[in-house]
Parts: structure tokens; sequence; C-alpha cells
């Protein structure tokens, strides 16, 4: 069986190595945490700012934690990205972390690299990231919580 080796694993094995970034090898993980209370629905279009990442930052994961928020009526959607507010570059992409989700119940969602284009990007000015309805939900309580884990580079 072959070896097969990583980025930055091959740089380092060369003669001389190169160098690999501090953040990609003993960059320190950092976490940004909001919760947001709901008393009423959302209405599709809806945008809650929850937090901003510092520039030079590197999104490795996002999770979003759930109520059941969507009433017994109709079933409420939500994505998570960058709001575009601070980001300059690119403007708002507001499914790049987390696609368009329906909230029927409670539930904990991940970043998932296959539909994600958030993953590992490193911020090139302050990164805002919000949540954002896509569909109405007709809950009126309820709590919407995200931790996105980030190095700087």
């Amino acid at each position: 069986m072959p070896h097969l080796y990583g980025k930055n694993q091959a740089g380092a094995m060369k003669f001389p190595p190169d160098a690999i970034p501090v953040g990609e090898v003993t960059g320190g993980v950092m976490m940004m945490y909001d919760e947001f209370s709901l008393t009423v629905g959302l209405a599709s279009g809806d945008l809650i700012h929850m937090g901003t990442l510092p520039m030079g930052s590197r999104i490795l994961e996002v999770t979003l934690f759930s109520d059941d928020i969507d009433g017994s009526v109709a079933v409420g959607e939500i994505t998570v990205g960058t709001t575009g507010l601070q980001e300059g570059v690119g403007g708002s992409s507001i499914a790049e972390l987390i696609p368009s989700t329906a909230v029927a119940a409670a539930m904990v969602v991940k970043m998932s690299a296959a539909v994600s284009t958030g993953l590992f990007k490193k911020t090139t000015a302050p990164y805002e990231i919000g949540i954002k309805a896509t569909a109405a939900s007709t809950g009126i309580t309820g709590k919407l919580r995200l931790a996105v884990l980030y190095v700087m580079d």
C-alpha cells in the first residue's frame, strides 16, 4: 500500500522543508458563538446578525443548534453564511456555510464540506455571519444557537 501525505506533511518532508503556516500547524482554535431567542415567527428574508470573525481567520467548522421553531403549521427554513455587511470583497453569500435547512424539529446541523464553499475559507476582511430565514416559520418561541470554530493565520 502506498504512503499518502497531506499538503503540509509532504512539504515538511522535503529537503529543505517547506515552511508550514502557523495557523495550519499550531493554530489555537477559537470559537465565535451567539444565540438568538425568538419571540415571534420568522418571515422569509429575516436576517439575524450573529457575530463577526476578524480579518485573517480561517473557518474550520460551523454548527447550528435549533429548537423546534416551525410551530405546527409551516415548516421554517434557515440558512447560515456571511451577511456581506463587512466582508467587502465578494459581497453576501448567505448560504455558503450551511445551506437552506428545514427546521421541523429541534436539531443540530453542521457545515458540510460537500455543499459549503466556506470550509477553510480565509477571510480577507472582517466577516459577519448571520442566519437568514428562507421560508417563514410560524413558531413563536425557541432559540437559535450558532458556534463557529476558526484559527488565525
